[in-house]
C-alpha cells in the first residue's frame, strides 16, 4: 500500500453558502499484491472486500473485474489500482473510493467511482475520462440530504507520481454549480516506524471520517436547510452482494 496524506474540501454554492476542510489519509492499492502482514498489522489496517463493491466472500480483484464484465469490459489481466480509506478494527466507511483499471498494455481503460452514502447505499459510477482525467455523469445515488436526486457530476481525476486530485462538481437546473468537492493528496515516506505509527492511528480515522459527515449536516441544519425525500436506490448488479449474477 500507498500512503496519502489528504485534504478534502466541500464548496456549497447553492441555498446556503457553506466550506469545510478535512486532513485524513488514504490508501493506494494494487489489487493484485496480496497482503502478507501478520494478524495484527491486518486488524489496525487492511482492505477489505465487505467494504466494498460485490460479493464479500470474494477477492476485491474478482469484484471489479465481474462489475466491469457484466458492463462489457475486460481487462485480460491489466492492474487494477485502488484508492480508499483503510479499515480498521473490523469498522470501515469510504465516502468514495476510485479504481484505476488499466489492460494488459497498462494503458488505462476506464475508472470506477465507488460512491457510498451513509443510508447504507452503495453506486458505482463507471467513466471513461478524457486524456487530461475529465468526465461527465449523471447523478445516481442519494448523498447529501440537503440534495435531492437530479443533477449531473463534471469529475476530474489525476494520479500523479506523488500526487493526486479528485474533483467533483454538482451541477443542477441550467448547469450551474451546486456544489464543488476537492480531494488532494500527496505521497508520504515510507518506512516501517511511518507504516506502524499510521497504522496505530487507522481504527480511529475510520470511525472519525462518520463522524465528521453527521457534524457537517448538523451544521448544515442550523443553518435553515431542509432535508430533501431520498428515494430508494434501484441496486446495481455487480456492486450489491443480493444482486450479483
Amino acid at each position: 500500500m500507498v500512503r496519502y496524506r489528504c485534504v478534502v474540501t466541500h464548496h456549497r454554492l447553492e441555498g446556503a453558502r457553506f466550506s469545510f476542510r478535512h486532513r485524513f489519509r488514504l490508501w493506494l492499492t494494487d489489487l493484485d499484491m496480496p497482503d502478507r502482514r501478520g494478524r495484527l498489522a491486518r486488524l489496525l489496517r487492511s482492505v477489505h472486500p465487505a467494504d466494498h463493491l460485490g460479493d464479500p466472500g470474494r477477492s476485491l480483484r474478482h469484484n471489479v473485474d465481474h462489475f466491469l464484465g457484466l458492463n462489457g469490459i475486460e481487462l485480460a489481466g491489466g492492474r487494477v489500482l485502488m484508492l480508499s480509506q483503510a479499515r480498521g478494527l473490523g469498522y470501515a466507511f469510504d465516502p468514495i473510493t476510485v479504481y484505476w483499471c488499466h489492460d494488459r498494455a497498462d494503458r488505462l481503460i476506464c475508472l470506477i467511482l465507488e460512491v457510498r452514502n451513509t443510508f447504507g447505499d452503495r453506486h458505482c459510477y463507471l467513466v471513461r475520462p478524457d486524456p487530461i482525467g475529465r468526465a461527465c455523469f449523471d447523478k445516481a445515488l442519494y448523498v447529501s440530504p440537503f440534495f435531492p436526486l437530479d443533477g449531473r457530476y463534471k469529475s476530474r481525476v489525476h494520479l500523479g507520481e506523488d500526487t493526486l486530485r479528485v474533483t467533483f462538481t454538482l451541477t443542477r437546473g441550467a448547469g450551474k454549480p451546486a456544489l464543488v468537492a476537492t480531494l488532494t493528496g500527496v505521497r508520504e515516506p515510507s518506512g516501517a516506524w511511518r507504516d506502524a505509527f499510521a497504522s496505530i492511528g487507522n481504527p480511529v480515522a475510520a470511525r472519525w471520517t462518520t463522524v465528521r459527515i453527521h457534524y457537517q449536516s448538523w451544521r448544515l441544519r442550523r443553518r435553515g436547510l431542509t432535508l430533501r425525500r431520498r428515494r430508494t436506490h434501484a441496486p446495481q448488479p455487480g456492486v450489491q452482494p443480493r444482486t450479483r449474477t
